[in-house]
């Protein structure tokens, strides 16, 4: 976790799904969804890449399903898609 900045925000969602140790978890959900963010950001002052777009959107609510299911956060009743 150390050498974020160089990881894609895919690299760091993937990090984060495949933790298995839930003390760990919590930490690299918060980097991968703050990685996913600047991205979002990028991609707001840029041409838009649908392709890519749609990947964060499934990444935000695999992020989501992990925070309720591993993590046990209570869940939010709507999901990424409705935003």
């Amino acid at each position: 976790m150390a050498d974020t900045l160089s990881q894609s925000w895919e690299q760091l969602y993937q990090e984060a799904v495949d933790e298995p140790d839930v003390n760990n978890l919590t930490q690299r959900v918060h980097v991968a969804e703050a990685a996913m963010f600047y991205r979002w950001q990028e991609l707001a002052e840029s041409e838009p890449v649908q392709q890519e777009h749609q990947r964060l959107l499934e990444a935000a609510e695999g992020l989501l399903k992990i925070k309720r299911d591993k993590l046990k956060w209570p869940g939010l009743g709507f999901s990424a898609r409705g935003w």
